[in-house]
């Protein structure tokens, strides 16, 4: 994670009376020349030290792959669209949220942002964060709780989210709500309830708009929808690996991988050119984040997938986690009604803890490091979703939860995708 860069007082004098200036503010220096002009980072960060964020250079190795389910295109949006809330029972007012300060800003966003663009350039990959840590624009995406905003999700609601402490957004080309949540965060930015550097919205390109030209033409107007955001969006993301074809048809993984290369190429020259501040990736398994990761000039930041205690996701998160990806998860609540807020052994661990159901399942996925998305459009349930920074579950009640996996999908086993 990037840290503040704190200035080098010293300086030292050479046998011509020249004063000589460290090398790692002359690199510091050229960084961020080379950064304001859209170049590629004139020198590497390893000359700079601990006050910027290092590029690691992962290998692009090794994976597995499971199993079951496959409903079509049009089923799997009648299911969006069905399930459009999540049922939760959260009882208590939440903390405030962390924000992040000016500083943070500097070396979150513009640094493990703005500075990596360009042909070859590697995304800054961060540690795992704190459980809370700050929201920062264009910084990683932070282990705290979002807000998903699946169809439809109006502007009425994302004001509310904004009053009850949210900084997370996530929307998708899809859903139709880019322009409510646009226009709910211009006019808290206007009245000064919000500041830009503190509010993080993630967008997907939609299925429709896979290839290079029209995910070029999408992000932008996605861009516009979203308000035309400072600095650009935080986080886009390929929504899903292909439109809904079993790798088992003859010849599907073959043409689909390619539409997936070129609409990755898309978002990388989008990150380039500044209309987007990271990329990323949902609904990939294993076998497509490999190949990815096989191709990719600018590493995926994210893996975005369907992550709740009866789809656990634990071989995708091995991987996620050994790449240095950082793990997301939407329906965190199985949608409410696969059956989790009855779930005795959910109902036993919230009951110890005097806390909801929904409460343990968003605090167990934040202890597992991976960043819940939960939706709702009820007032009381978006106060409830963040009321999970006052507890933590035992060893012994995070093994319990374990045992609950079943392998159970509310949407598709992106495995199986082509």
């Amino acid at each position: 994670m990037a840290r503040e860069v704190r200035g080098h007082r010293s300086r030292s004098v050479s046998a011509s009376g020249r004063i000589r200036t460290p090398s790692k503010c002359l690199a510091f220096f050229l960084l961020v020349l080379s950064s304001s002009v859209g170049l590629r980072p004139l020198v590497p960060t390893t000359m700079i030290g601990r006050g910027i964020a290092h590029q690691s250079r992962h290998s692009h190795s090794r994976r597995v792959a499971p199993a079951p389910s496959r409903p079509t295109s049009d089923s799997v949006s009648e299911t969006r669209r069905a399930a459009s809330a999540e049922g939760d029972d959260n009882g208590g007012a939440p903390p405030p949220l962390c924000v992040g300060s000016r500083r943070h800003v500097l070396t979150g966003a513009v640094v493990a942002g703005a500075l990596w663009r360009g042909e070859g350039a590697a995304a800054s990959i961060p540690p795992r964060g704190a459980i809370g840590e700050p929201v920062v624009s264009g910084g990683p995406l932070p282990l705290t709780v979002g807000l998903g905003t699946g169809p439809p999700y109006a502007q009425r609601y994302v004001e509310l989210a904004i009053d009850a402490g949210y900084r997370l957004f996530d929307t998708a080309q899809e859903y139709g709500s880019e322009e409510g949540i646009g226009n709910a965060l211009k006019a808290a930015f206007v009245s000064g309830k919000l500041k830009r550097q503190d509010v993080f919205v993630t967008t997907k390109v939609e299925i429709d708009n896979m290839g290079y030209e029209p995910t070029i033409k999408s992000v932008r107007e996605s861009l516009d929808s979203l308000g035309r955001l400072e600095g650009g969006i935080d986080l886009v993301l390929i929504h899903w690996p292909c439109p809904f074809v079993r790798k088992d048809e003859p010849g599907a993984i073959a043409k689909y991988s390619k539409l997936r290369r070129k609409t990755w190429e898309a978002l990388e020259r989008l990150q380039q050119d500044g209309v987007v501040k990271q990329i990323g990736v949902s609904n990939f398994g294993k076998r497509h984040l490999k190949e990815l990761l096989g191709y990719a000039k600018v590493r995926p930041v994210v893996d975005q997938v369907e992550v709740h205690p009866y789809n656990q996701r634990r071989d995708l998160e091995k991987l996620v986690t050994s790449e240095g990806i950082r793990f997301e998860a939407y329906s965190p609540l199985g949608k409410g009604y696969i059956g989790l807020f009855e779930d005795p052994v959910l109902i036993a661990i919230a009951d110890a803890k005097k806390k909801s159901v929904a409460a343990v399942v968003l605090r167990w996925l934040l202890q597992r490091g991976i960043t819940p998305i939960p939706l709702s459009r009820n007032e009381k349930r978006l106060k409830e979703n963040l009321d999970v920074f006052d507890f933590a579950l035992t060893e012994e009640e995070m093994r319990a939860i374990a045992k609950l996996e079943r392998g159970q999908f509310v949407l598709t086993d992106d495995e199986q995708l082509a």
